[in-house]
């Protein structure tokens, strides 16, 4: 019971904390992405391990048309990276969860949850990728937006600070 209650309490802090915030506000705008012809070890090299990302966009002609993870290249024997493509692995943008800028982060922190996602795709009214919400960065910034509301003294609502 007391799980229960302590769980209830942290979710509505999180919720008040993200109250009126919108994906563009806290999003990694512009991240980096592959192509689809791309081969797994030029993902694996110029891309996941150069900038330690579990997982990068896939985009052709700016839409997103995909995601590549970590568990996607695992399932790859490694003396085939050099000739598997991304297009091979990939999960298709069909099958991908995506936020709008404009959404509130509240509808995009209940799908990173539902789905236990690490990142969700941020894409316009085209399909082009935008930015892309990556669960340790929101984490970051809720710390970031408690300590400034903690720090300073009756200011309830502190602003709203960037994604780093």
């Amino acid at each position: 019971l007391l799980n229960a209650a302590q769980q209830s309490a942290a979710s509505t802090r999180v919720h008040d904390m993200v109250r009126g915030v919108r994906v563009a506000q806290v999003m990694e705008p512009s991240p980096p992405v592959a192509a689809p012809h791309f081969t797994l070890a030029h993902l694996l090299t110029q891309f996941m391990l150069a900038y330690k990302l579990r997982a990068v966009p896939v985009v052709q002609e700016g839409k997103l048309v995909g995601i590549v993870t970590m568990g996607d290249i695992q399932h790859v024997p490694q003396d085939e990276w050099g000739t598997v493509t991304v297009a091979d692995v990939m999960t298709g943008a069909d099958k991908l969860r995506v936020v709008q800028p404009q959404d509130t982060m509240e509808h995009a922190m209940q799908i990173l949850s539902e789905g236990d996602f690490d990142q969700i795709p941020v894409i316009d009214a085209q399909e082009h990728l935008v930015g892309i919400l990556v669960r340790g960065r929101v984490l970051r910034w809720m710390q970031m937006r408690d300590q400034l509301n903690r720090n300073t003294p009756g200011r309830q609502d502190a602003p709203t600070p960037t994604a780093p």
